[in-house]
């Protein structure tokens, strides 16, 4: 009977354990859906998020396929009422597809207008994402289905006069440019105006285009003409992007021989002068980038290659990898730890200022070296919570963990330090028979008097740490055993 069959292929396609484990991720599935009323991403940082995820696209295949579970028929019935439920989120792509063609085409017709990367409208922006990519994939012929080609084609020719061919936005780009040299007298530049810096990247797309016989060059003869007529006529001005890179090049020698260093990145630009660092700095760094991928730029022009590779022996520091730099200020920081170590035994004599004190041999923020144990606070943070450096390098996670190992007393959480400090606390109630007083006399039990206080104030207002329940009952604990001392 049909029961039988079923128990039959159950067993044949996962056996029981796969069964119940199907059924808790049909579960799982339901609540974290009903819950965020959205698909968890592929790409989330929580694993659980992205293998709930994975299971459910694995399900659909095998629902269009009735395969492995779908081929079951009360597994098929379960993944049906799910996919019923959830319809709105579980659109395959082709729907979705059609969806933003279709929101595209509205906004189109509704606007009188393309959308834009509009930054204060979320809608528009992922309208303009999905457009720019259709645009590219008609543009270098990537479509990789014949009805979505067709249908693309179909909105762009309703809507023509707002999608401008890639030849007349070329032949406008071309005007645009042409106008500024005859104005200027000059090629446009990496500057601050982003109209001139957008016919800077126009010019050079162009010179590598020719020479290189590729897009709109290759296909198209009469534009390939009028761009070789307008360089015959501008021949002064429009030099070849080889001589371009040189000259950008020479003028950062010149920038280095007149300050001594070579420019460096900006935040917050408020000059054109900071501009141009900032953009000769960008630069720099995109030309090691593409040196050390051997990407196309020096592919093609093997001189370049050449000179770039003299220009970076001479700067060897400028081009140190993150890693080196990073190894650099660990020793650095390891040395500040020494020497400090030296002068806080030096200073302190007494029992209790040695104990509570311990913190000062990182330096303070008057000392010159305040950065480095910055440096070492973000470390160290960045390891408690698996974050940049210590996520992604394991040899650099462990030379901070060996450091951390070493000088471990340096290095507690705040629910370590807590502990640490009452538990001085308590020697020196039970030593004194007393609180520690505001003196002038003393100012180690002044500071730990303000300490504890700003705890209790913490404890009282639910705040910092005491946010954190397990903080909160070791200082409640403290304060129902020394209560009568406080």
């Amino acid at each position: 009977d049909d029961s039988k069959e079923n128990k039959k292929l159950e067993g044949l396609v996962v056996g029981v354990k796969g069964v119940d484990s199907w059924m808790e991720n049909l579960e799982k599935a339901y609540i974290k859906l009903r819950k965020d009323n959205k698909l968890p991403s592929t790409k989330s940082k929580n694993k659980e998020d992205s293998r709930i995820r994975g299971w459910i696209v694995r399900q659909q295949t095998h629902y269009k396929t009735k395969t492995s579970f779908m081929s079951i028929p009360k597994y098929y019935d379960e993944f049906t009422s799910f996919q019923k439920e959830f319809i709105d989120l579980l659109k395959s792509s082709d729907e979705i597809w059609v969806i933003n063609r279709n929101n595209l085409r509205s906004f189109i017709l509704t606007n009188m207008r393309l959308p834009k990367n509009n930054k204060n409208n979320l809608y528009e922006k992922k309208l303009w994402q999905w457009m720019r990519d259709r645009i590219n994939e008609e543009k270098f012929n990537k479509f990789n289905n014949k009805s979505k080609e067709i249908s693309w084609k179909e909105l762009t020719n309703e809507c023509t006069k707002y999608f401008i061919s890639n030849k007349k936005e070329w032949i406008n780009n071309y005007n645009k440019f042409s106008k500024f040299i005859v104005i200027k007298k000059r090629l446009p530049k990496e500057t601050i105006n982003k109209y001139e810096k957008t016919l800077k990247n126009w010019y050079y797309t162009q010179e590598k285009s020719l020479k290189f016989n590729l897009y709109i060059m290759k296909n198209d003869h009469e534009i390939k003409q009028m761009y070789i007529d307008l360089k015959n006529t501008y021949s002064d001005i429009m030099i070849s992007f080889e001589e371009l890179w040189k000259l950008r090049l020479k003028a950062i020698n010149e920038f280095k021989r007149i300050g001594n260093n070579l420019p460096k990145q900006i935040k917050g630009i408020k000059t054109e002068k900071q501009f141009e660092e900032n953009a000769d700095a960008l630069w720099l760094k995109r030309q090691e980038k593409g040196y050390q991928m051997n990407n196309l730029n020096f592919a093609r022009y093997p001189e370049l290659k050449i000179i770039w590779e003299q220009f970076r022996t001479e700067n060897l520091d400028y081009f140190k990898s993150s890693d080196d730099i990073w190894k650099e200020k660990l020793i650095e920081y390891i040395n500040c730890l020494d020497n400090n170590i030296i002068r806080f035994n030096e200073k302190y004599t007494d029992k209790y200022s040695k104990l509570w004190f311990i913190t000062e041999i990182l330096p303070n923020n008057k000392s010159k070296l305040y950065y480095i144990n910055t440096w070492g606070s973000r470390q160290q943070s960045n390891r408690r919570l698996n974050k940049e450096t210590m996520k992604n390098n394991k040899e650099l996670r462990q030379l901070w963990d060996d450091t951390v190992s070493k000088y471990g007393n340096l290095f507690p959480t705040y629910k370590e330090e807590l502990i640490i400090k009452l538990n001085i606390i308590e020697q020196f109630i039970l030593e004194k028979e007393r609180f520690p007083i505001d003196t002038f006399s003393n100012k180690t039990e002044s500071k730990i008097r303000i300490w504890f206080r700003t705890k209790i104030s913490n404890y009282k207002s639910n705040t910092k740490i005491f946010k954190d329940e397990t903080c909160r009952r070791i200082l409640k604990d403290f304060i129902d055993k020394y209560g009568k001392y406080l």
